[in-house]
Order: C-alpha cells, then sequence, then structure tokens
C-alpha cells in the first residue's frame, strides 16, 4: 500500500470522478470498466496516459500506486479473466458478503465458489504431499509450515493466508518460520567458511591443535571476518575435531619445598619470564617409551622467549647427554654469560658438568630437591612435546632422531604460544630483540 494520504477535500473530488468506485484517506477502488480500459493498454506509459486522461494522474496518486495497480490488474486479468473485476478486489480470499457480489447473477456467483473450492481442494492436495510423517498423528503448526514452504520452494502457486486460515495456524508464524530458515541457512553458510579453514589448520601439522591455537592461527592470518575463540569450541565439536588435552599431576599441587640441600642455589627462583633474551637457560633430562626400546632426551629452552636452543638425542644415559647441549651452548656466540639451570640430577651434579660451566663462563643455578616445580619451564615443553609429538613406533634411534628434529623445528618456528603475544618463540625473540 502506498504511504501517500489523501486530504479530504482530493476524497470530495475523487468521488465525483465516474471511475472511481470507493475512495477513503488512504485507499481508492476503480469501476471494472477502468480497470478494463487499464488492461488493455499494452504498456505501462500508456497505463499511466490513461490515469492522467481522468484527471489522476502521477502528480495525485504517485508513481508507485500506478504502478503497482497497472502490473496487480494485468496479472489477475490474466489469470481469472474478467470474472476478477465483477467482485470487490482483495489480495486473499474473495468476499462473497459486498454489494458488488450480491448484484452478480446466479450463474456467476456459482462459477466464483465452484473456482474458490478447486483452488482450496488443490491446495489441501498439495500440502498433503509436502507434509511430513509425524507421530501419533498430532500436526503441529510447525508441520504445516514446513509444508507450505517447501511447497513454495518448488515453485507451487498457494495463497498462504487462505491455507493458513483453514489449517487454523498463524500466518504471521509462517513468516517467523520462514525468517528462522533464512537466519538458519546464512548461519550455516558462514559455519562453513569456518569449517574449511578450522579443519585446515587442525590437520596442517602432524599434532592436532586445540581452539586457542587455531585462534591465534586465524589472527595470524589477518582474514577480513573475525571469529572468537567460543565459536571455534563449537565448530571443532560439532566436526569431532579432538585434541589431547593434558591432565594435570595431582602430585605437583601438593609438592612443596623441602629442606634445602643441593649443591649449587637456586638463583632462577622460578623468575622464568623476566629478564633479557638468551640469559636465562633450563635445561633437564625425559625418557621416550617406544615399543622396543628407550631413548632420552636432553634439551635447553630460553625461559624469556621458550625457544629451544639446543638439545640431544640418546640411547643411553650417559653423561655426554648433558655435557653435548652445554657444548652446543658454547658454540653460540650469542649466548654469552647465561645462567643455566636444572633440577639435582646426577648428570648436573657431577663434577665434569660444573667445571664444564665453569670454565665457559656460565653461571650455574638448581632447583630444590624434590620439587620439580622450581623448573616447570622445562617440565612444561616435555609435557607438550609428548602429548603433540607421536614418537611410539620408532624402532631405530635414527628414526626418532628425525621426528625430534621435525619437532623442534614446528615447534621454534610454527606453533604459536597463548602467553608470548600469540606469537611463535622465534617471532617472539625478534620482537624483544628489535624493541
Amino acid at each position: 500500500m502506498s504511504k501517500l494520504i489523501f486530504t479530504d477535500k482530493q476524497v470530495t473530488i475523487f468521488k465525483k470522478n465516474k471511475y472511481v468506485l470507493k475512495v477513503t484517506n488512504k485507499t481508492i477502488q476503480f469501476t471494472p470498466e477502468f480497470k478494463m480500459k487499464i488492461v488493455s493498454m499494452n504498456s505501462f506509459q500508456n497505463g499511466i496516459a490513461l490515469f492522467e486522461e481522468i484527471g489522476l494522474g502521477v502528480d495525485v496518486l504517485g508513481l508507485k500506486r500506478i504502478e503497482q495497480s497497472y502490473y496487480r490488474w494485468k496479472r489477475k486479468y490474466k489469470e481469472n479473466g474478467n470474472a476478477q473485476f465483477v467482485s470487490k478486489e482483495t489480495r486473499g480470499r474473495k468476499s462473497t458478503n459486498n454489494i458488488e457480489y450480491e448484484k452478480l447473477s446466479p450463474e456467476d456467483k456459482l462459477k466464483i465458489l465452484e473456482r474458490e473450492n478447486k483452488d482450496l481442494k488443490d491446495e489441501n492436495m498439495i500440502l498433503k504431499k509436502y507434509m511430513p510423517s509425524v507421530e501419533q498423528g498430532i500436526v503441529k503448526s510447525k508441520d504445516i509450515y514446513s509444508a507450505l514452504h517447501n511447497a513454495l520452494m518448488d515453485g507451487k502457486r498457494l495463497n498462504i493466508s487462505r491455507i493458513c486460515k483453514n489449517n487454523i495456524v498463524s500466518q504471521s508464524g509462517y513468516y517467523k518460520y520462514r525468517k528462522s530458515l533464512i537466519n538458519k541457512n546464512k548461519k550455516e553458510h558462514e559455519d562453513a567458511y569456518w569449517i574449511k579453514i578450522i579443519s585446515d589448520i587442525f590437520f596442517r601439522y602432524k599434532c592436532k591443535y586445540g581452539y586457542r591455537r587455531i585462534l591465534m592461527q586465524i589472527e595470524a592470518m589477518k582474514l577480513n571476518t573475525k571469529i572468537n575463540h567460543k565459536k571455534i569450541k563449537r565448530i571443532m565439536k560439532q566436526q569431532n575435531l579432538k585434541t589431547k588435552i593434558r591432565i594435570s599431576n595431582p602430585y605437583k599441587g601438593i609438592a612443596k619445598a623441602t629442606k634445602e640441600h643441593k649443591i649449587f642455589e637456586n638463583k632462577l627462583q622460578r623468575e622464568f619470564n623476566t629478564g633479557s633474551v638468551r640469559k636465562k637457560i633450563v635445561t633437564d633430562i625425559t625418557y621416550l617409551i617406544t615399543k622396543n626400546q628407550k631413548y632420552y632426551l636432553s634439551a635447553a629452552k630460553d625461559c624469556i622467549t621458550g625457544e629451544i636452543v639446543s638439545y640431544n638425542v640418546r640411547s643411553d644415559l650417559k653423561i655426554d647427554l648433558s655435557l653435548d647441549i652445554i657444548k652446543e651452548l658454547k658454540h653460540n656466540k650469542k649466548l654469552k654469560n647465561i645462567m643455566v639451570h636444572s633440577d639435582q640430577g646426577s648428570h648436573y651434579t657431577s663434577p665434569q658438568y660444573y667445571k664444564l660451566l665453569e670454565k665457559s663462563g656460565y653461571t650455574q643455578s638448581m632447583s630444590r630437591r624434590g620439587n620439580c616445580l622450581d623448573n616447570a619451564s622445562m617440565e612444561s615443553f616435555f609435557g607438550h612435546m609428548k602429548d603433540e609429538l607421536d614418537y611410539h613406533d620408532c624402532n631405530s634411534l635414527e628414526k626418532i632422531q628425525k621426528k625430534i628434529d621435525e619437532y623442534m623445528i614446528y615447534y621454534n618456528q610454527h606453533r604459536r604460544q597463548w602467553t608470548r603475544k600469540k606469537m611463535t618463540p622465534v617471532q617472539y625473540r625478534n620482537h624483544l630483540m628489535s624493541v
């Protein structure tokens, strides 16, 4: 309906026009004679000219009202012929309680009723074909809306208002249902876009990413659209993208400092995240159990950047496992005047080890006895590595060495860390050194 409002003076003038059947401040109805003249026009411009001719042109009725009337009458004439002009024009079911209907002959009235009954039967038959199977024969409003929507989507011609009225359901309820489907389809389309990105990141590396690392990777991609961690968790749950979760050790929570019994003072004091780059190095040894044998990994980590600066894999626990780490650190000219922190294992308390540290100009620091939390930074790395690295099938030192080499490259250069500004260890090191 046009928003144009007629004044009382205009309404009085319109009533005197012989082609106007009825008029109010908001609506105007024309006689069947005038409608027939309009539908006989072969173009919209000719229709506008006819409106101008009777004194109801664009400046009076507005272009939109004339355009809607022209095409609506054309469509209804094509569908029903002259019959649609003899009764009051409506957009739903044609009323049979108006003066114009009463003026019709019994034959015309019968034709109108027969046509309405036929349309109603055809619509009910179409609706029944699309009706979903229901439990215990109970038809819900949602079932009717679903059938009506599916039929319309297949190109069936149905009168929504009449169907809703005959099935005693709300017409506005159908439009709400249709809007919900549109929103659902829109959401599914957006999810399909993110499912592809999240799946690609999840399967890109041998270890499976969790939602935080996926979020960091997406942010690094600098896409035009944004996503938060809640949506990533929801999509991962829907797609069954599961990653390993480290189960906390209950004994760590109750571990407390015991009586001091150490060869060297604990100079680190758990200050893993303070200081300069390449000044605090933590080191430790862990075991890697495969099907056939047990191997040992010794590694050194920069506390500040989280970067693994040296590592060594052997099939035995000889002192060289730890000494080779210090020798490799010594060859790195960028590592000078550093503090090397370890636990009180036999490798680190041996004279060979601490003499090599002293000769290299390094300061030695040790955890308190029985307190693994004093070297938590290194323990954390070993825990994550064992969760993410699949080494159990390796049956030789060469194979497990290759696995470790690949993981160290991945960890230093590709694995983003939440507490280090979502950067990889190498990126974070370069960032700190550039500040």
